[in-house]
């Protein structure tokens, strides 16, 4: 009897692994361009909320950035260095790199950049019945100050 009720136990769960109920969450692979155009904000005055999120994406998905480099610009700065990468899909918005990462990668090279979604609720700073609620990069976000942070470089690599 307890011989069928562990086999019984067994194919249950290989039928759950197969229906789909158990697996992971594949990653969403896109261009840079897709990435930014994904992204909006909107402002609701009645609520006093201001909105700061991706159209099609959601809190914990996890997404890769697959793009060639068109440039990339250093930032030596006094708060943090960093490194702008614009790509060759969308050459008019940046994404940021910690440090100096321009003896690693150059113009021509496709890269990825393996990410993830994340959504804070807050209040505004400087006007405290409005909250903010936003989804952004959760590796490049300061929680303790509520701000955007450049990604660690080991987010990034050759492809």
């Amino acid at each position: 009897m307890k011989r069928n009720v562990a086999i019984i136990a067994i194919l249950g769960f290989v039928l759950l692994l197969n229906t789909g109920c158990v697996t992971e969450k594949k990653a969403i692979v896109m261009s840079m361009d897709d990435f930014w155009s994904e992204y909006n904000w909107s402002i609701d005055n009645k609520t006093k909320y201001v909105y700061y999120n991706f159209s099609n994406l959601e809190d914990g998905d996890e997404v890769i950035i697959k793009d060639e480099i068109y440039n990339m610009t250093y930032h030596d700065v006094q708060n943090g260095n960093y490194t702008e990468i614009r790509c060759v899909t969308q050459k008019n918005a940046t994404f940021r790199v910690q440090g100096d990462i321009t003896g690693k990668f150059k113009s021509g090279d496709i890269i990825e950049i393996d990410i993830h979604i994340m959504k804070d609720v807050f209040d505004y700073p400087n006007y405290p019945p409005w909250k903010i609620s936003i989804e952004w990069i959760k590796e490049g976000w300061d929680a303790t100050n509520k701000l955007p942070i450049p990604v660690p470089q080991k987010f990034i690599k050759k492809v």
